[in-house]
């Protein structure tokens, strides 16, 4: 992609700024900021979101382990 066009009182900053922007949303982030305490609070959401998907994870794992050792008494022992 080429670089945008510096126009007249356009700084250096705000043309980097446009390409954060467009970077962020070809990247999927509808809604970019460079804002860090915006960041660190989407940080701590993902970083949550994760434990979640991991907690739900081994919870499925714990109840298909406890399923075979019922299925494997009943098959055995009835």
């Amino acid at each position: 992609m080429p670089p945008p066009e510096q126009h007249p009182g356009q700084s250096a900053t705000q043309i980097q700024s446009v390409r954060a922007d467009q970077l962020a949303i070809r990247s999927g982030d509808l809604n970019p900021t460079s804002d860090p305490a915006e960041l660190n609070r989407r940080d701590e959401v993902f970083e949550r979101m994760q434990g979640i998907v991991v907690l739900v994870i081994k919870l499925a794992f714990v109840g298909f382990a406890i399923s075979a050792i019922i299925a494997t008494v009943v098959i055995n022992y009835h």
